[in-house]
C-alpha cells in the first residue's frame, strides 16, 4: 500500500471516529433536553430516555422521538419533540393509565397462582375539553389530564370503548382454564365492565424471564415481535357485558397447555 494510500486511510479513520463522537455526543444532548423538558410538565418527575430514533437533520424528518421511562413509575412511553424544543407527540399519560389496568391483571393473575405479563392500551371517544380537535388524542391527554389520574376516575370520566393488548403467560402446571377466566373476570369488574380484549402468548417457561426483560422496556408491541420467541401457544380472549365471548373454559384450559 502506497504512503498516500495509508494517509488516506488514517484520515477517514479519524473522520470516522469524530463522526461517531458526534451524533453520541448529539444524542446525549438530546436525551438530557427530553429528559429536561418531560420533568418540568410533569413537576418534577425523573424521566430517563432509553433509546432516540428518527432524528432530526434530515430532509424529511424535523422531530426526534424517543422511548422514555418514567423512573419512579416504572413505565415506558414514547414522545416526539421538534427543533424547538417542543413535545408534539406524547403518550404519558395513555401509558399511565394503562399500567393501572396491566398492574390489576397480573395482580388477578397472581392471585390464581399464575405468572403473566402484558400491556395494555384504551380506546376513547372524549377527549379533554378545551383541546385541539386537530390535536393528537395521546398528546391532548397528555398535556390536559392530572398525571397522577387514577384508572377508575378516568373511566367514569372518558368512558373508553374498550381495552386491547398483550398479555404474556409464563408455562406452569397451574395455568388452568377456570383460573384464567376468573382473573380476567375479575379484572372486567374493576374496570367497570369495560370490554377487555387481549392477544394471549403462552411462553415457555425457560425463556420466559428473559423475554419479559425486554418485554417490560417496550412502550408498545405487535404480533410480529413475537415472531422469534419461543411462544408455546397463542390465542385471542375477549369479554364484555355479555361474557367470555370467543372461547370456552376447556378451549382455554387447552389452549394454556399448547394446544390449538
Amino acid at each position: 500500500m502506497s504512503k498516500i494510500s495509508k494517509k488516506v486511510g488514517v484520515v477517514f479513520l479519524i473522520l470516522s471516529l469524530f463522526s461517531l463522537i458526534g451524533c453520541g455526543s448529539l444524542d446525549q444532548r438530546q436525551a438530557k433536553q427530553i429528559e429536561k423538558k418531560l420533568s418540568e410538565m410533569y413537576e418534577g418527575k425523573t424521566f430517563e430516555v432509553l433509546a432516540l430514533g428518527n432524528r432530526w437533520g434530515t430532509l424529511t424528518n424535523d422531530t426526534v422521538t424517543a422511548h422514555v421511562k418514567d423512573v419512579e413509575r416504572d413505565i415506558v412511553f414514547v414522545i416526539k419533540m421538534n427543533t424547538k424544543g417542543e413535545i408534539v407527540a406524547n403518550n404519558y399519560i395513555g401509558r399511565w393509565l394503562n399500567s393501572q389496568l396491566e398492574s390489576l391483571l397480573i395482580k388477578n393473575f397472581k392471585g390464581e397462582g399464575m405468572i403473566a405479563d402484558s400491556l395494555i392500551i384504551g380506546f376513547v371517544k372524549k377527549r379533554p375539553p378545551g383541546t385541539d380537535p386537530d390535536m393528537p388524542l395521546g398528546l391532548a391527554f397528555s398535556t390536559k389530564l392530572d398525571p397522577d389520574i387514577s384508572l377508575s376516575e378516568f373511566i367514569s370520566e372518558y368512558e373508553p370503548e374498550y381495552f386491547s393488548g398483550d398479555l404474556v403467560i409464563k408455562e406452569s402446571e397451574n395455568n388452568m382454564g377456570e383460573a384464567f377466566i376468573k382473573a380476567f373476570r375479575k379484572t372486567f369488574e374493576e374496570i367497570q365492565q369495560t370490554h377487555l380484549q387481549t392477544h394471549v402468548w403462552v411462553i415457555h417457561k425457560e425463556c420466559y424471564d428473559e423475554l419479559i426483560e425486554e418485554f417490560s422496556r417496550l412502550p408498545d408491541v405487535d404480533n410480529s415481535w413475537f415472531d422469534d420467541k419461543n411462544v408455546l401457544s397463542y390465542f385471542q380472549f375477549c369479554i364484555d357485558e355479555n361474557g367470555v365471548t370467543n372461547l370456552k373454559e376447556e378451549e382455554v384450559d387447552g389452549l394454556l397447555r399448547g394446544g390449538e
